[in-house]
C-alpha cells in the first residue's frame, strides 16, 4: 500500500454567492445582455437596470427578466429568421423562391402557378385567399411519398401538422365539433 492520498475524481464545482441587485457592477454581462448603469427600484419593489443587448437595443430590464430570458428577444426573432430560411419565406423575388420550390419538392414555378390557377386561387381546404409570392402559402406535400398534394393556406397547413396527417383523427375532430356545437336560442 502506498502512502499517497487517492484521488477522487475532480471537485464539485462551488456556487458563487447568490446575487442580488446591489451586487452587480457596471459591465456585467447576462446573457446578451450587458448592464450599463445602476439599477433603480420600482414602486412594486422591482429592480430594474438599464441594459444593452448585444444586438444594440438598449432597454431598462427587470433584474428577474434579465437573469432569466437573457435578451431583448433577438435569440427569438434569430430562430425564427432561421425557420423562414429554412422553409423559403424569405424569398420574396419569383425565381428564387421557384428554385426553392424545385429543391424542395421538385415542383417547377409553372406547375406551382397552376396549381394555385386550378384552384382558383384558394387553398385547397377552404375558401381562404392564397398567392404564388405570399410567404403565408404553403406547399402541402405527402411526407412519405414526398408527392405535391395542393397548395394551402398556413391555417390549415398547422392543422394537417398537428392532426399528423391523420385522416381518422381530422373526422373525429370534424364530428367532435359537429356533436358541440351550440345551437342559439
Amino acid at each position: 500500500m502506498s502512502n499517497s492520498p487517492t484521488k477522487q475524481g475532480p471537485s464539485p464545482k462551488k456556487r458563487g454567492p447568490r446575487r442580488s441587485p446591489t451586487t452587480v457592477k457596471l459591465g456585467d454581462k447576462f446573457g446578451r445582455w450587458k448592464v450599463i448603469g445602476p439599477f433603480v427600484r420600482q414602486a412594486d419593489g422591482q429592480a430594474r437596470f438599464p441594459c444593452r443587448c448585444e444586438c444594440g437595443t438598449e432597454r431598462t430590464v427587470l433584474w428577474r427578466g434579465m437573469r432569466e430570458y437573457g435578451s431583448c428577444g433577438c435569440v427569438q426573432r434569430e430562430k425564427a429568421s432561421e425557420t423562414h430560411t429554412k422553409h423559403g419565406y424569405h424569398l420574396k423575388d419569383a425565381p428564387r423562391r421557384a428554385k426553392w420550390l424545385w429543391a424542395q419538392y421538385r415542383l417547377a414555378w409553372e406547375d406551382y402557378l397552376a396549381r394555385i390557377e386550378e384552384q382558383q386561387g384558394k387553398c385547397a381546404i377552404c375558401p381562404r385567399g392564397i398567392g404564388a409570392d405570399d410567404p403565408r402559402t404553403h406547399v402541402d406535400h405527402d411526407h412519405e411519398s414526398g408527392n405535391v398534394r395542393g397548395i394551402l393556406c398556413h391555417y390549415c397547413n398547422l392543422a394537417l401538422g398537428y392532426m399528423e396527417d391523420d385522416a381518422e383523427r381530422m373526422r373525429r375532430a370534424a364530428e367532435y365539433i359537429e356533436r358541440t356545437r351550440s345551437v342559439p336560442d
